[in-house]
């Protein structure tokens, strides 16, 4: 006999929101930034797994049920949430900025889909709770450096989690648990041109995160770094425009460089889900004929042909192995633009 095994969820959320934001001069070139933003979120959700005659294998059809794998579950939440901004903003200059600040930001709950053949976790895992991050940041923004020439923009940062909703991949399918995490980091950018028609531009960000207690398995808990975060980052570029002669228009080119350091694709941190770190460089040249909206380019990303993956999935539990998607290989072609505000 024909059949089908279907997990069924269903969802509905209802959202509203109010809030405000004031900006306050202070004497000495001081401004005092407050927000405020409150949230009241209702959702329910329900989640079945049943087997179900099915006569057309291409087609889900869910009209004459078997039997039951797992009964059907239902869940609200009702939450009221806010979130919040205290931010002191410093211009000892006409073209500085100096700022500090913390904010609070909210996530709300949420539920776990249903899984096919119970696969995942079990239905008390299947809500959530909201998450809270308390963000403290400091940094400034400096522009019209070394005779307007250059512009520096610098920050540091400490994120404290409460309720982190980590995501987790287990067996088949995906599911969010919550736990505690803490971010600590730091961004450096600076764009100049010394001499007109010529740019370079760099940036760095560093960063150290750990989530806390994440469960390896049956009483074995461990720090680990979240998904997708690199420790570093770096990005450099060069642009440089010629004035073609005559009409001609003009030609510009631009060198840029990334690079990424290694991050794991798994919330558990092992071995097999590193993804190693790489470096990325495009070239792109553009022509733009005088007084014209259009603008012709040809361009090469990744020039060095350089293999890397981007994103993983643990498949232990299933296969035993790990399945990657590999980034773009060299990508060269031409693309053609036109600015119908001009």
């Amino acid at each position: 006999m024909p059949y089908q095994d279907t997990a069924l969820s269903h969802q509905s959320t209802r959202s509203s929101s109010l809030f405000g934001q004031v900006e306050y001069d202070l004497p000495h070139d001081l401004t005092l930034i407050a927000g405020l933003r409150g949230i009241k979120e209702r959702k329910g959700f329900t989640g079945e797994e049943d087997f179900f005659l099915n006569t057309r294998p291409t087609v889900i059809d869910t009209s004459t049920l078997l039997f039951s794998v797992q009964p059907q579950t239902y869940h609200t939440e009702d939450e009221s949430l806010w979130s919040g901004k205290l931010q002191l903003d410093w211009h000892p200059m006409h073209d500085l900025l100096v700022y500090g600040g913390i904010n609070r930001g909210v996530k709300a709950g949420g539920f776990n889909a249903t899984t096919t053949f119970g696969a995942g976790f079990p239905a008390a895992d299947i809500p959530y709770g909201a998450e809270v991050l308390y963000a403290y940041e400091t940094g400034f923004k400096w522009d019209n450096l070394l005779n307007g020439t250059t512009r520096v923009n610098a920050s540091a940062f400490h994120y404290d989690y409460r309720n982190y909703q980590g995501f987790f991949f287990t067996q088949i399918t995906g599911y969010v648990s919550n736990l505690d995490a803490k971010y600590n980091g730091g961004e450096l950018e600076v764009l100049t041109s010394p001499i007109e028609d010529l740019t370079f531009g760099a940036s760095v960000a560093y960063l150290n995160a750990t989530i806390y207690g994440v469960q390896l398995g049956p009483g074995e808990f461990v720090n680990t770094r979240p998904a997708f975060a690199p420790d570093e980052k770096y990005t450099a570029l060069a642009r440089k425009r010629w004035n073609l002669p005559g009409s001609a228009g003009s030609v510009t080119a631009q060198l840029d460089y990334s690079y990424v350091s290694s991050v794991y694709d798994n919330i558990r941190n092992f071995d097999a889900s590193r993804l190693h770190p790489y470096g990325l460089a495009d070239l792109r040249l553009e022509w733009r004929p005088p007084h014209s909206s259009w603008q012709v380019a040809a361009f090469v990303d990744n020039i060095t042909d350089k293999r890397y993956f981007t994103i993983g999935y643990d498949l232990s539990t299933i296969s035993g192995s790990n399945s990657l998607a590999p980034g773009k290989p060299r990508w060269y072609g031409l693309s053609v633009h036109y600015d119908f505000g001009k």
